[in-house]
């Protein structure tokens, strides 16, 4: 899931703002009889981006960059657990220096 944070770009003509993203992915145990990992899923990550105000309001949109990517990751993970929720939060945090 972290690449999908570099996967967004800088706008021409908006400054960078630095951004906060604490990003997770749970989902419940699969037997490895039936193909799962035969355990839990909850794993929480946190990353730092600089990125334009733009640029981070349309990566939360429909087919956003980032809801493509919590997507993807849902249905990746849906292979080795069940109920599977991939989910990312980001916040300004001031500017990129």
């Amino acid at each position: 899931m972290a690449w999908m944070l570099l996967m967004l770009f800088v706008g021409c003509d908006e400054e960078p703002l630095l951004y906060r993203c604490t990003c997770s992915r749970t989902g419940g145990e699969k037997s490895i009889e039936e193909g799962g990992a035969g355990e839990l899923l909850d794993e929480t990550f946190s990353q730092s981006v600089c990125e334009t105000e733009t640029n981070m309001i349309n990566a939360y949109k429909e087919n956003g960059v980032l809801m493509s990517s919590l997507e993807e990751c849902e249905e990746l993970f849906s292979a080795e657990y069940t109920d599977v929720v991939c989910d990312c939060e980001c916040e300004h945090a001031g500017s990129c220096d």
